[in-house]
């Protein structure tokens, strides 16, 4: 009743509810929580759904409370002539028996009263009724039929009864095959409702679910063992099913298909250990171990299998059907269900022998959908697994049923054994065309070999002179034998002409057989053209893409009212072409997609989904059959909806502010990489490989210093401000538009710290920036930029011109001097430091190596000192170079004493700050270039950095220039002098 209540308000909802789009997830639950065993269950599960959901139909749970009985009244059929029109009323057979107890009649309406039994809306929906024809030639006389009893409802029920009178029980394989199991006749008694098998069917313990790894299941467990042909390995005893339809050509090595069968004859002598594969008794309208098969109500008996004149005994047992099984090896639709219906088989008479007998299976009643489900597992011997058949399989959107109706059996069977004959001719053709299409199996035609025989001809007759022997080839090898060349040009020219003539008679006689095939195709098309009155249209598809024991699947569903097709494919769901359609359904081999199942809708019903609906008249008749409390939600839900629609615009702020942020993280992203490989300016063994990211721009800037949260609150307030400039919303809508906002980053996991939630309780959610102080970082990102500038440009000057790098140090020590970058930006700090000592050490080293030049290089030496005394250096290495710089004259800045210190002297970093060499750089600060900040300014910054830092010859290169300027003469390049 819970799933029919689901049921009941979702479909409510679709009529009366102003959204436009459902959540189906609560009837999806109910759906789950269908008991199922393993995959070979499916069928059995679904007569369980359709046996809850009659269940709720049955108990008003749809139609208010006075049961579906009565509201629907007055659109049931009367009678099962009335249920289909293929079914003509003097020719009603009764009604049709229970199946699986999910679809009850009502037994209290005597047969011959004349009182018809009424179908439910699930049994017209989805089940229809067959009656299956079995023929054989007796040889001795037959026993009579057993009137049916409430205990047992045929011969065989009887025979369970009493065991002397048990046919043999069915067996799918070969019997003389020692892996065939038979199924018990206990077993069959449980389709019959025998007492017993419903007590132990009380007891057994529900099956496990299969993995979903387990190969692709059949629609119901009724169906026939998915075995693709008669080399197929026979079923054990746990999966071992019984169809409610007829049992396949394609499952046993003794069943095989026959458009017009022949009977048999037979054998009173014959005897087989497990006997026939036809059990003598009407076949089971439930799958075996089903819960429901205990509830079944006894089968209707068989009519009287009497011979007639001719020793032809005919039996007809009347069942109902869900799903039609096709072969797919039939290649077509009505192909494989003619191969379906028609069958011969092994057969064990009632009176124990055994004979060949001829089934056939004719539609008495049609159902308002038909259920098709296509074979597409088989089993590979060599590999002893499972294999999925994409064999291509066509079929129609229209499809016509009136062949298989039993009313037209007469005219049907005529019409086949006609279209047998013209198959059978067309067959013929077909493989004669593929003779002059494959030439003995050559891939080209014969007219083709025939033209290349002539030309080759042609060119070996034409062919003068001796050839040698590299460049012979077919087309001259007569030149190279003289017997050859003779005859040749005895009958060169008549050879050609014969063969030209013979190409174009096979291109003739080809031509001839495509046009014969042609015209038996259009009369093959027209042998049925008189039974096409039971219209049925495409309505959904099944399709399964993967393997035999894993894959996908997804369905094709068609929307009537306005002819186009929907994929449903989990979650997703697209509208996809015709076209799209049948290439995913039809399958081809090697594709591993293909249909499993296809459903075809009866023509009226479905001209009646095409139909515009009067949903005033559809809203009056919900409000007065559906309880008042479900209207009641629905009707809240429409008034929360309305308040929805007014936030819809607010919403539509948010995603624009959403769509916004996501590009600046994806740029975001890119230069985050860069900057986790620039380096940590607080890594000792790493300051040298240091490289300046903030240059990329000014989130990888706020990520040096405050780390990334600060950055998604950056990127954020970004988009927020442009946004809100381009959309111009309220002040006042803002912080619902931020909880919008937070809302959805949290359903794309993103990171919504930098919302902070101010609804206080109150069911209308806001919320509100975390506040960042943009305007102090881009003011502080300015200066980190100026600083990175000016390095630039000193590192840019003196890779120019290394006579400059006196110059260069003084722009870096007034990037030093004049901000406190220990405390602003450490990476800076590090930079110019790093920068500063490798020029100032290479170049004394230089300057070192001669010493005659020492003097010239006195004001240079003199600034080097005040810096080392001057710049937080380590001491260790400031002494060993003030040193150095002692023994070549250089005195101490005024103020220092003897002594090195630690700490930032103050008087000596203005002495810095003051410095001529240094005061230069402020004059030229104004005139620098200045680059933006980018890919651009990050790579030449690198690049300069790592030429100084990896070059030694820039110091000696700037003493040698100082050299040749003062002392032209000199050989400033010459060995160093030794004192």
């Amino acid at each position: 009743i819970a799933l029919t209540q689901e049921l009941r308000k979702l479909f409510a909802s679709a009529l009366l509810s102003a959204r436009g789009c459902l959540d189906p997830s609560p009837l999806l639950n109910q759906l789950v929580n269908v008991q199922i065993g393993s995959q070979q269950d499916v069928g059995e599960s679904m007569l369980t759904l359709l046996e809850q959901l009659e269940e709720g139909l049955q108990a008003g749970v749809i139609l208010g409370t006075g049961g579906l009985k009565d509201k629907l009244a007055d659109r049931e059929p009367e009678a099962e002539s009335e249920a289909h029109p293929s079914l003509p009323p003097e020719k009603a057979s009764p009604p049709a028996p229970q199946v699986a107890a999910a679809v009850p009649v009502d037994s209290s309406k005597s047969e011959s009263g004349g009182d018809n039994k009424k179908l439910s809306l699930l049994q017209t929906l989805f089940f229809g009724e067959q009656v299956q024809v079995l023929s054989y030639r007796a040889t001795g006389p037959e026993p009579p039929t057993a009137e049916p009893s409430e205990a047992a409802g045929s011969p065989l029920a009887a025979a369970v009864q009493d065991p002397t009178l048990a046919p043999a029980p069915l067996v799918l394989g070969s019997p003389s095959d020692p892996s065939s199991v038979p199924l018990a006749t206990a077993s069959v008694a449980n389709h019959l409702g025998t007492d017993a098998q419903a007590s132990s069917e009380a007891d057994e313990a529900p099956p496990t679910l299969a993995s979903p790894s387990a190969p692709p299941p059949p629609l119901l467990a009724d169906a026939p063992p998915a075995v693709a042909d008669a080399d197929a390995p026979p079923p054990t005893a746990s999966t071992l099913q019984v169809s409610a339809t007829p049992v396949s050509p394609s499952l046993s090595p003794a069943v095989s298909p026959s458009p017009a069968p022949s009977c048999g004859e037979e054998s009173p002598n014959a005897k087989t250990p497990y006997g026939s594969s036809f059990a003598d008794a009407p076949l089971p309208s439930v799958p075996v171990g089903s819960a429901a098969a205990s509830e079944a109500a006894p089968q209707e008996s068989p009519r009287e299998a009497i011979p007639d004149a001719d020793g032809m005994v005919v039996r007809e047992d009347k069942n109902p059907f869900l799903h039609i099984f096709l072969d797919v090896k039939h290649k077509s639709l009505y192909r494989a269900w003619e191969a379906a219906r028609n069958t011969e088989v092994d057969y064990t008479t009632p009176s124990g022998s055994s004979t060949r007998a001829c089934t056939s299976i004719w539609l008495k009643r049609l159902p308002k959908l038909l259920f098709f489900q296509l074979q597409r597992v088989g089993f590979n011997q060599d590999t002893k697994s499972q294999v999925k058949l994409d064999d291509r399989f066509e079929f129609d959107k229209t499809i016509y049923v009136d062949r298989f109706c039993l009313s037209n059996k007469a005219k049907s069977e005529e019409a086949a054994a006609h279209v047998k004959d013209l198959e059978e001719m067309k067959d013929n053709l077909e493989e004669a065309v593929s003779a002059f299409v494959s030439y003995r199996r050559c891939n080209m035609s014969g007219r083709d070999v025939l033209t290349m025989a002539a030309e080759c001809l042609e060119r070996n007759a034409a062919e003068q002179g001796p050839i040698k022997l590299a460049d012979t080839n077919p087309d001259n090898v007569a030149a190279s034998s003289g017997d050859v060349a003779a005859q040749l040009k005895e009958g060169a020219q008549d050879a050609v002409s014969l063969l030209r003539s013979l190409g174009q008679a096979c291109e003739a006689q080809l031509t001839a057989l495509r046009e014969q095939i042609e015209s038996l195709s259009s009369q093959i098309d027209e042998a049925y053209s008189d039974l096409r009155s039971q219209a049925y249209e495409l309505h959904a598809i099944w399709v399964h893409s993967g393997i035999a024991d894993s894959g996908h699947y997804w369905a094709f569903v068609r929307d009537w009212e306005k002819d186009r097709w929907y994929r449903m494919d989990d979650s997703r769901v697209t509208l996809v072409s015709w076209e799209e359609v049948h290439e995913a359904a039809v399958g081809t081999d090697g594709s591993h997609t293909s249909a499993y199942a296809l459903v075809y809708m009866d023509r009226e019903l479905a001209e009646g989904q095409q139909r515009q609906q009067d949903r005033a008249e559809a809203h009056q008749a919900a409000e007065r059959e559906l309880p008042p409390t479900l209207l009641q939600q629905i009707a809240e839900d429409n008034r929360q909806f309305k308040l929805e629609q007014a936030d819809e615009e607010l919403r539509r702020h948010a995603e624009a502010i959403f769509q916004h942020f996501l590009t600046l993280v994806y740029g975001w992203e890119r230069k985050r990489y860069t900057a986790d490989k620039s380096g940590d300016a607080n890594d000792e063994n790493g300051r040298k490989r240091m490289q300046d990211a903030s240059l990329l721009g000014l989130e990888a800037f706020i990520y040096r210093i405050n780390g990334e949260q600060d950055v998604w609150t950056y990127l954020i307030t970004k988009s927020i401000n442009e946004q809100r400039t381009e959309r111009t919303w309220k002040d006042e809508d803002e912080p619902r538009i931020l909880a919008f906002l937070a809302q959805k980053l949290r359903s794309q996991n993103g990171n919504s710290s930098m919302l902070r939630d101010i609804s206080n309780g109150s069911s209308v959610k806001r919320a509100q920036l975390v506040a960042l102080d943009v305007a102090s970082l881009e003011e502080r990102y300015r200066t980190a930029l100026m600083h990175a500038q000016i390095v630039d440009e000193a590192l840019g000057e003196l890779q120019k011109d290394q006579s400059l790098l006196v110059k260069c140090i003084g722009m870096l020590a007034y990037v030093w001097a004049n901000w406190r970058l220990d405390k602003e930006d450490k990476f800076r700090q590090n930079e110019v430091l790093l920068l500063m000592s490798t020029l100032i050490f290479n170049t004394v080293h230089a300057i070192q190596q001669r010493p005659q030049y020492v003097p010239d290089f006195a004001d240079a030496c003199s600034y080097f000192m005040l810096l080392l005394y001057a710049v937080e250096w380590p001491t260790s290495w400031k002494e060993s170079l003030i040193d150095k710089l002692r023994a070549m004259g250089t005195p101490a800045p005024r103020g220092t004493g003897v002594r090195v210190q630690d700490e930032i002297n103050h008087l000596l970093r203005d002495q810095v700050r003051g410095h001529m060499v240094t005061q230069q750089a402020r004059s030229e600060e104004s005139q620098m270039k200045k680059l933006p900040p980018g890919e651009e300014f990050f790579e030449r910054h690198k690049n300069l950095y790592w030429w100084v830092m990896n070059t030694e010859t820039i110091a000696r290169g700037y003493v040698e220039a100082k050299i040749k300027e003062l002392h032209p003469a000199a050989d400033a390049s010459a060995p160093v002098v030794s004192q």
